[in-house]
Parts: C-alpha cells; sequence; structure tokens
C-alpha cells in the first residue's frame, strides 16, 4: 500500500512539473520587442533610441531567434528550469544550448522580463508584439 501511494505521489508531482514547463514555454511562445536593458549596480540604461539597435526576440516551444536590427543575429534551443521550487525565492530559468549562461525570466501581462544571473548583469524587458 505504501508503495502504491509513493508511486502515485510521484506520478502526480511529475505531471504537475511537466505542466509548469509547458505553461512557462507557452507564455514565452511569440515575437517580444525589445524595450529597454537596464544594468545592475552601474544603473546603465539601455534603449533601442540610445543605441540605434531594435532587438526582437522570436520564441517557439524549443527555439529562440533574436533579430538584431531586422537580421537574423542568433538562433539557438532553450529549455526552462525552475529553481528554488516552492520557495518565495522560486524563478524560472532560461538556459541556452549550447553556450549562454542561464538567465530568469518572468512574465507580466504582455511584458518579459529577462535578468542575467550575476552581479551586475542587466535586466532586459521586452513587449509581447500583438498578432
Amino acid at each position: 500500500m505504501k508503495t502504491k501511494i509513493l508511486v502515485l505521489l510521484s506520478l502526480i508531482f511529475l505531471i504537475v512539473s511537466c505542466k509548469k514547463e509547458n505553461e512557462n514555454k507557452n507564455v514565452l511562445v511569440g515575437k517580444w520587442d525589445w524595450v529597454s536593458s537596464v544594468r545592475g549596480l552601474a544603473g546603465e540604461t539601455l534603449t533601442p533610441s540610445s543605441t540605434g539597435i531594435k532587438m526582437i526576440y522570436q520564441f517557439s516551444n524549443t527555439t529562440l531567434i533574436i533579430y538584431v536590427n531586422d537580421s537574423l543575429a542568433n538562433q539557438s534551443n532553450y529549455t526552462i528550469s525552475v529553481q528554488y521550487k516552492g520557495t518565495p525565492q522560486q524563478i524560472s530559468v532560461l538556459s541556452y544550448v549550447p553556450y549562454h549562461p542561464s538567465q530568469s525570466f518572468s512574465v507580466e501581462n504582455d511584458s518579459l522580463f529577462i535578468n542575467d544571473l550575476f552581479a551586475d548583469g542587466y535586466t532586459s524587458t521586452f513587449v509581447k508584439e500583438k498578432n
């Protein structure tokens, strides 16, 4: 009986974990226009008007394509994981394959916030394009 309960709880945990990852990926799918990037301690703010750069992040369920000034700049696969699960510090993390350091992200309404996971990194804001 204990074994059946453990198996059932394990399956429920697995299903919930997979569902959460899929929900995170679904909120990312689409095109996101870069609005700004603010550097941590330095407080430096970069925008399209201050840099002359128009950047678009286009997410599918497995791939991120980055366009800079309407030209393909990068394409890579990504995964999402949740760190510090079940704690107040729980964060969703984007990991790019094969090279880029991981970044945390959050989505609020039509805004995407991507944060570098190192000291004095950037927090970048994107707005989702309307279809």
